[in-house]
């Protein structure tokens, strides 16, 4: 397996990542980075939502491209 296959199919954990940034960026005064931060968290968890849980980045693409992620080799 190439490096690539393993990002695409590492299961993301950043929604948790997300919270713990907005709540660094409020409490030292970046308000417009917690802005940001708060922004991608929403759409994490609503994309969490979708997959019921975590997800990776081959099943990300395949709702925009119509079709299925393939399995990997063994």
């Amino acid at each position: 397996m190439t490096i690539q296959d393993r990002i695409l199919r590492r299961k993301i954990g950043a929604f948790e990542v997300l919270v713990a940034l907005v709540a660094f960026h409020a409490l030292t005064f970046s308000f417009g980075r917690a802005l940001l931060c708060s922004v991608l968290a929403g759409l994490f968890f609503f994309a969490k939502r979708e997959f019921k849980g975590e997800f990776s980045l081959l099943e990300a693409f395949a709702l925009f491209t119509d079709s299925k992620p393939k399995e990997p080799k063994q």
